[in-house]
């Protein structure tokens, strides 16, 4: 025997039918009739959908009812429904790596934690920092962004400052927040440079100040999406080689797995960056700055005789011109960056450096002379081959063709 839909009980039109409907259908079937409405209203099915597009477990927008707490999502976020739940994902995979890894740089990321821990108030207001209230980027001060930049964001990054507003740096850089920057600090000689997300007032601010680029010139391209960028910035972060001193800060130093090698119970690493701020894009003069950072340790159990102390330095640094065309420079000198360490059992030493290169890849090895506690013999202590290699780069075409490296 045939019976209509109405006819059926509610928990079957619910459980086994409503269920399969989306945000925009279940809310139509609704209007048709009060016994649909009381089916579509169903907790369940708004509960589902609730995490399903806002990843919301807890009903943290509304008590009233899950059906409630999913209006109050969409009041808000309406417009970014179908790009959110990625974009979120990926920021829950950026908060559950710095707050395990780096929690002083968690602590000055701005956004609403679903545990109303406290987040993006690591100073007071009277040192210069955004209040709180404004830990999340609002719709308001995106399109003052827009018209400050005369131009459109991408829907991928209004979504992603919806969720989190950059750090809390303030107006002014204080030294001792300087190197918590969530993308990283570099730093080679006297030199240092830490990369901070910016919250929307900031960006206003260096916008406003900037001239129009409506043709822009060559540049890097690290990835082709907003969100393909975040999650690359994600998986650094979750990265186990992921460079974290002991003070908290991170490095933008990141390892080539196989990268280590150890020669007379020294062991050497290498991690390596591209610099673009001292590189030069130029059709006449073309330069890619790489650094790179050594690290010699030796283990903590290993004998004290094997004691030793650098001596010099031998490198081979070799620019990829072509498939078969390689271009070798030889580069040897006394210690590195002026210093003589000395490894021992539980002893490490680090240091940064960096090369120029002409060409978008190329490769560098070579070895360290150690001389032992006696000075009886010289040890040609590896360092493993390291790749050097950059992004894409827009706008811009490499003519393959004195390098120095510490």
């Amino acid at each position: 025997m045939n019976r209509t839909l109405l006819e059926l009980p509610r928990e079957v039109i619910s459980d086994n039918l409503f269920c399969y409907l989306d945000y925009g259908s279940l809310c139509s079937v609704a209007q048709s009739c009060k016994e649909l409405r009381i089916c579509a209203h169903t907790e369940q099915n708004w509960k589902a959908l609730c995490y399903q597009h806002w990843l919301d477990v807890r009903q943290s927008r509304s008590k009233v009812s899950w059906r409630e707490n999913f209006i109050e999502w969409f009041k808000t976020l309406g417009r970014y429904i179908e790009i959110y739940p990625e974009i979120k994902r990926i920021w829950n995979r950026i908060f559950n790596s710095l707050k395990e890894r780096a929690p002083l740089v968690y602590k000055t990321l701005m956004f609403d934690d679903d545990n109303n821990e406290p987040s993006g108030n690591i100073l007071v207001d009277g040192d210069g920092f955004v209040p709180t209230s404004d830990r999340v980027g609002s719709e308001r001060d995106l399109k003052m962004l827009e018209r400050t930049l005369s131009r459109s964001l991408p829907e991928e990054f209004r979504c992603s400052y919806r969720i989190c507003n950059g750090q809390n740096i303030g107006n002014r850089i204080l030294l001792e927040l300087q190197k918590y920057g969530m993308l990283g600090m570099f730093s080679v000689y006297h030199y240092a440079l830490c990369e901070v997300l910016l919250p929307l007032h900031c960006i206003m601010a260096r916008g406003s100040m900037e001239g129009d680029e409506s043709s822009p010139g060559a540049s890097f391209v690290y990835a082709k999406t907003f969100t393909e960028y975040l999650g690359m910035v994600a998986t650094n972060l979750e990265n186990p080689d992921l460079i974290v001193e002991k003070d908290g800060t991170m490095l933008q130093f990141f390892k080539e797995p196989g990268c280590e090698v150890e020669t007379y119970h020294v062991k050497v690493s290498v991690a390596t960056v591209l610099v673009p701020e001292f590189s030069q894009l130029s059709r006449v003069d073309p330069r890619l700055m790489f650094a790179y950072r050594i690290t010699m340790s030796m283990d903590e159990n290993e004998d004290p005789k094997y004691e030793c102390t650098l001596q010099a330095r031998h490198w081979e640094i070799v620019e990829y011109r072509s498939e078969t065309d390689r271009h070798t420079e030889t580069v040897d000198g006394p210690g590195v960056i002026g210093e003589f360490p000395r490894i021992a059992p539980g002893v490490s030493f680090s240091y940064a450096s960096w090369t120029p290169m002409k060409t978008p890849q190329g490769h560098m090895e070579g070895h360290f002379a150690f001389v032992g506690r006696h000075r009886d013999d010289v040890l040609q202590v590896v360092c493993p081959r390291f790749k050097l290699r950059c992004p894409e780069v827009r706008n811009f075409t490499f003519n393959r063709g004195s390098t120095t490296s510490e």
